[in-house]
């Protein structure tokens, strides 16, 4: 057997294998899962140290591992240009480094639940919220009138995997890898409706009709 590097050209998670295009000579090595203990966070472009030897049916590389430069390190880096909601509580692909749950306010339109959790995850580095949940209730927004208000929660996470980073870029993604907590947030119905301010103008009309009445 021989050692050499290459890149990984596809790669099939389903079917548990895929192919390395060889560096320095022609051709593509197969590779199986049970050659490489990091299979589930591989991907295409990664690039690898392997020992290659010849079968009946062509190239195998054998006893994958990542190929790490000098200048480089092995850190966990989450996901760039991507942001997830998911009823899961893990993602499909990658790993999370940080979550923590919250909920957000009461909202008319359960849309507008869902777009603030997402903004708040946003706002402090987050780019996935996970294990997402909603709950719908009837509040009271005025003397005997309720209202149909909704609330989503779900666990601000951070996804990505294990990849090789410069040591000049370390700092900034361990500081993306564990981005600042959120407040809470005040959970509250939305009282400031129309119907409700209609509602405080009734009470207070009748409130004015009946001490003129009573003098």
């Amino acid at each position: 057997m021989t050692t050499m590097t290459g890149t990984i050209k596809s790669i099939w998670p389903d079917r548990g294998y895929g192919f390395i295009r060889l560096e320095g000579r022609a051709g593509d090595a197969f590779f199986h899962k049970d050659e490489c203990t990091w299979f589930g966070s591989m991907s295409a472009k990664d690039r690898v140290q392997f020992e290659l030897t010849r079968t009946a049916k062509g190239l195998v590389a054998k006893a994958v591992q990542r190929f790490l430069p000098v200048d480089n390190v092995q850190v966990f880096a989450p996901h760039q240009h991507v942001f997830v909601m998911t009823r899961e509580a893990s993602p499909k692909r990658g790993q999370v480094s940080k979550r923590v749950h919250r909920t957000s306010r009461c909202h008319k339109s359960p849309a507008a639940a869902r777009a603030e959790l997402k903004e708040l995850a946003m706002a402090y580095g987050y780019n996935a919220v996970l294990n997402l949940r909603s709950q719908r209730m009837s509040v009271e927004v005025g003397p005997n009138y309720y209202q149909t208000q909704h609330q989503y929660s779900g666990d601000l996470a951070v996804i990505g995997k294990t990849r090789q980073v410069s040591r000049t870029d370390l700092p900034k993604i361990r500081k993306a890898s564990l981005p600042a907590t959120p407040p809470p947030v005040a959970v509250q119905p939305d009282r400031l409706s129309p119907e409700y301010v209609v509602g405080l103008l009734g009470l207070a009309v009748a409130f004015t009709v009946a001490i003129v009445f009573a003098g």
